[in-house]
């Protein structure tokens, strides 16, 4: 698909270097190919590179960037599980992930957020490329590591990210425990792909308690959206509750809702920036004066609102506004094209590498995932019309 669309959304400028094209983008076909062409490019100048001038490893796992290099490979590698188009270093890739994971360390937030992404990361590469040995290794390794974090005995809920175990539940939170539930499912699936079916059950069965109390504990039924903190009902997450739904963690009741949420208070909840990280309401009004009320009266720095959201909200928003989600993805797009086409502009001629943006990597590969979720849910209902 990319490929087909290439010649409309780029072009090479005057010194050889490719120029995005984001005024060509009008469409979610546009808009995924758009985004991989501009992404298999930025992988392209990467593999160039030689020594300390900047090769795909030595991006990764650069101090500025290792933090986030985690979450980065599972949104590339969630991307590559379901794109004919887009191609990464598998070798190299493989050897990144192990660094990472050797580099974990029991305890604390950082290592409990990289082992969330590790392990989705690890899963969607075995399914890419079907490498049992790499996957057995991995799994290995990040089994008792995702077991040593601490969380909730009887619910599997987590506080956040800390080295206490959360006591009562007035110290659960929302993505901490959505993040632990997943890896836990992808860790499933890693060890049913190697056939090891006793220790994937007992893998999906765990993250599948953990999701049964993330729906009975952060659930705000009175105003349509998971809260970020179990000790206060009234501040709600909406990037937590798009990943919920995104996710499939969210029961069809609870993603209609969210959904419709999404849709009445678009404008609130979502600016070119991402969506905004929580908004608080008061339990004493309704549920639509908080709302407004709330996300008008917050501040609106760029710090409040999370870009690698986007995918997931405009895929969520969708189930009741298609066309208000398509609107989404092609502003997202045009948004990230011109950000890429500034860092190229002022970077390309000494080393086009060093515009590497974990930040926008993360969201455009979300957002072509989650497009790609929305082209499977239009060709569902295409098909549901037909009979």
């Amino acid at each position: 698909m990319a490929a087909d669309h290439m010649h409309n959304t780029a072009s090479l400028d005057d010194k050889g270097f490719t120029q995005l094209q984001p005024a060509a983008v009008s469409s979610l076909t546009d808009a995924v190919a758009a985004l991989e062409f501009m992404l298999q490019d930025k992988f392209t100048i990467l593999s160039s590179q030689n020594g300390d001038r900047g090769s795909w490893q030595e991006t990764l796992t650069h101090p500025k960037i290792i933090h986030s290099a985690p979450a980065c490979l599972a949104a590339i590698l969630e991307m590559l599980s379901n794109s004919s188009f887009f191609q990464i270093p598998e070798e190299e890739t493989q050897r990144i992930l192990l660094t990472l994971i050797n580099s974990l360390q029991d305890g604390g937030r950082e290592s409990s957020i990289a082992v969330f992404w590790l392990t989705e990361a690890c899963a969607a590469m075995l399914r890419h490329n079907g490498d049992r040995e790499f996957a057995q290794e991995t799994a290995t390794r990040l089994a008792p590591i995702l077991e040593g974090i601490p969380r909730h005995e009887k619910t599997g809920l987590l506080g956040d990210y800390s080295t206490d175990q959360p006591k009562n539940l007035a110290n659960f939170k929302l993505r901490p425990s959505l993040l632990f539930a997943q890896a836990c499912r992808q860790l499933a699936e890693i060890w049913h792909g190697l056939e090891e079916e006793g220790t994937g059950d007992h893998w999906h069965s765990r993250g599948q308690h953990t999701e049964k109390n993330v729906r009975i504990y952060f659930w705000n039924k009175k105003l349509g959206l998971f809260r970020s903190h179990r000790s206060h009902p009234e501040v709600l997450d909406p990037p937590g509750s798009a990943l919920a739904v995104f996710r499939k963690t969210a029961t069809s009741g609870q993603l209609m809702t969210v959904s419709r949420m999404f849709n009445k208070y678009c404008e609130e909840l979502f600016n070119t920036d991402g969506i905004r990280q929580s908004f608080q309401v008061s339990a004493d009004s309704t549920p639509e004066a908080n709302a407004i009320s709330a996300s008008k009266a917050d501040s609106l720095e760029a710090r409040n609102f999370s870009p690698a959201a986007i995918g997931w909200f405009a895929y969520t928003v969708g189930f009741v506004a298609d066309g208000l989600c398509e609107t989404i993805m092609v502003n997202t797009a045009r948004e990230l094209l011109e950000a890429e086409n500034l860092r190229r502009q002022q970077n390309s001629a000494d080393d086009p590498a060093s515009a590497f943006n974990c930040k926008d990597m993360i969201t455009a590969c979300r957002a072509v995932s989650s497009a790609y979720a929305i082209q499977e849910r239009r060709e569902l209902r295409k098909k549901q019309n037909l009979f």
